[in-house]
């Protein structure tokens, strides 16, 4: 029975430079942040990156993502999230005031939301006992129905609104990759973690939203982590699931999930549908038997996030938005975008064919997902206390109790370790697996993610021995460019 959990976030943020227009620019911006931010806290380069206490930040391409550690908790995941936004916040002040204004935000679609607006992702990763393979025929609904993975948005050009963006770029319900053919149930980038003996499988989603309210982050990654875990131990799940699951409309389960995640029409009431509230609470039910079977060894969130689970679905099943309003993204932003247009006279059943109104709501969005500005949509409707969706409290970076060691219990606190000891060294070079001395070709592995402790010192490869290093770091840049980068966990 599974017994250790673990998740992760890779947030591509959209990222704007000083002068907008030229890729070159917002480029060369973002590697100066990536100066600025590595200045803050113990930090050391990787290969393709900065590695940071709680994760790694890098320029991929023309965008920054920040990639949280390894996390046992969607507690402890919030709380990294949280620090790597906080730096970004820090880091992107600084820039400004040297005259180099750089800005941030987590959200999935620039623009009006329709099928060809640039987008980017927040992916997950979950650490599973099987091959994510064997988990399509229950992870698919699942995954059309996890309503609370969204971050809201309103499509274009019929006004409807949606609980999640990322559904509406999904091409394909399994397999897939990471660009033009996107699935559900994405299977483009399954590996073992840390070999036989720690015998997991890394699950990476391409299909939620980047969310500000840690409640929806929270809720998502908990969800997700218990239903998945179900998926593999329980066996009434299938039977179960079959008796309440709808065929796919037309077949398709892009267009079910795209169905699903439609909350309204133009200036309706949102409302979640039936079926996929049927769908969650079987997911639900089987999730706490296998806590419950997990007995006193089963981790306290695994509880907390069953209540958070179960009240957000009786809030689904009564229509109450109040509720859902103070905790998950796309109620919020419903109220924020209505509130918005109805200052200026105009409402929400009124954006369809109004390209004015369209604008003016992908700047609110925009501005809500800005992590970088103090005075953000977020931020003001958080100040006003509009929202109640705060599950860990507030902590400024390197104020744990042991500094800069976050609060997980995976092979993130030795990594964080290594890098407050060794931060001034800068001959070493990092990855999520092991740190290289370049000097000497001394190479330390953590190749368990739950690994306390480095492994003892081994020697590299012939052709990553300090005098190929360069080489092996030309590869690691080619695979980035070719978004090929490295898993971390």
């Amino acid at each position: 029975m599974q017994r250790r959990f673990l998740t992760g976030l890779e947030v591509e943020c959209q990222t704007f430079g000083a002068r907008e227009g030229t890729r070159e620019s917002v480029q060369s911006t973002s590697l100066a942040f990536l100066e600025e931010i590595s200045r803050l806290c113990p930090s050391l380069r990787g290969e393709t990156g900065v590695f940071l206490p709680y994760g790694k930040v890098l320029v991929d391409c023309d965008h920054v993502e920040l990639a949280t550690c390894e996390a046992d908790s969607p507690e402890g995941l919030v709380r990294v999230l949280e620090s790597l936004m906080e730096l970004s916040r820090r880091a992107c002040r600084k820039l400004a005031a040297a005259g180099t204004p750089l800005r941030l935000a987590n959200n999935n679609h620039a623009g009006v939301l329709k099928g060809d607006a640039p987008s980017w992702g927040t992916h997950e990763n979950i650490a599973t006992p099987t091959d994510p393979v064997q988990l399509e025929a229950l992870a698919l609904p699942f995954l059309v129905t996890r309503l609370y993975a969204g971050a809201g948005g309103v499509l274009h050009p019929t006004g409807a609104y949606v609980a999640g963006v990322r559904p509406y770029l999904m091409k394909r319900a399994s397999g897939g990759d990471t660009t033009r053919q996107r699935a559900i149930h994405s299977t483009c980038r399954r590996e073992s973690l840390g070999g036989r003996s720690v015998g997991l499988h890394r699950y990476h989603l391409l299909v939620g939203d980047g969310k500000r309210c840690q409640y929806g982050v929270a809720l998502t990654a908990g969800a997700t982590m218990l239903a998945v875990a179900a998926m593999v131990h329980d066996r009434e799940l299938a039977a179960n699931v079959a008796a309440v699951m709808p065929k796919p409309i037309g077949r398709s389960w892009c267009r079910t999930i795209q169905a699903f995640h439609r909350l309204a029409g133009p200036g309706r009431p949102l409302r979640v549908r039936s079926e996929v509230i049927d769908v969650q609470e079987v997911y639900l039910e089987a999730a706490r038997r296998f806590v419950a079977r997990l007995g006193e060894s089963a981790p306290a969130w695994t509880w907390v996030t069953l209540r958070r689970w179960a009240d957000t679905l009786r809030a689904f099943r009564t229509g109450d938005l109040d509720w859902l309003r103070e905790r998950l993204d796309p109620f919020a932003k419903h109220e924020l975008f209505a509130a918005t247009l109805g200052a200026r006279g105009v409402r929400l059943s009124n954006v369809r064919g109004n390209d004015d109104s369209f604008a003016r709501l992908s700047l609110i969005d925009h501005s809500w997902h800005e992590f970088t500005d103090d005075e953000s949509a977020f931020a003001e409707w958080d100040a006003r206390g509009m929202l109640n969706h705060r599950v860990v409290d507030s902590l400024d970076p390197g104020d744990e109790s042991d500094p800069w060691i976050p609060a997980v219990e995976t092979r993130a606190r030795p990594r964080a370790r290594f890098l407050v000891e060794n931060a001034s060294k800068k001959r070493h070079i990092m990855s999520w697996t092991r740190a290289t001395d370049r000097r000497t070709g001394a190479t330390w592995p953590l190749l368990d993610p739950f690994a306390t402790s480095y492994g003892p010192e081994e020697a590299l490869p012939p052709d990553e021995t300090p005098g190929g290093i360069d080489r092996l770091l030309d590869r690691l840049r080619r695979r980035m460019e070719a978004g090929e980068d490295e898993p971390p966990f």
